[in-house]
């Protein structure tokens, strides 16, 4: 519903003004001119290096410490989900390219800079009920991710 579009909206956009003060988490950006977005999702980029370099499951397990729970997204990028192999072993692919594109394509379909955005920075909030909540559920997020930033020289004794 709009209520629904403006409250992530909103929401968003709070969480994004609050989480400017943490180094250490860059949230997505809305590119200039952009006044909205539909925020179904609301990611936002892990830098170790502002957390004592620790990988960001370990971030992650600390921020659930706090009763928050983000998401690390999928390990691989998309182009590296089964529906890809799906996809191209349809038979409309298979007429419209050679088994010899196909093949080519599927050996040369290299994405580092995702794979490395997937399986290290990502970080989420998955689908749009966290965004549906109170400004009080936002200052949630952003306390808790503040603490973790606050407290980044004992994050390095979480277990896994």
């Amino acid at each position: 519903s709009i209520e629904q579009w403006k409250r992530r909206n909103e929401n968003a956009a709070y969480l994004t003004s609050q989480l400017k003060a943490c180094p250490g988490v860059v949230p997505q950006k809305l590119y200039e001119g952009t006044e909205s977005g539909s925020f179904y999702l609301y990611t936002m980029g892990y830098r170790k290096e502002h957390f004592n370099n620790v990988d960001r499951a370990v971030f992650l397990k600390a921020l659930a410490a706090e009763g928050i729970n983000l998401s690390p997204y999928i390990p691989n990028g998309l182009h590296r989900e089964p529906w890809v192999d799906h996809i191209l072993e349809l038979k409309g692919y298979q007429k419209m390219y050679s088994p010899t594109r196909l093949k080519q394509y599927r050996e040369t379909l290299a994405c580092p800079v995702c794979d490395k955005i997937c399986s290290e920075e990502m970080l989420m909030l998955w689908a749009s009920g966290p965004l549906l909540g109170t400004k009080a559920d936002m200052d949630d997020i952003v306390n808790a991710i503040m603490k973790v930033y606050e407290n980044r020289d004992q994050i390095t004794k979480v277990d896994l």
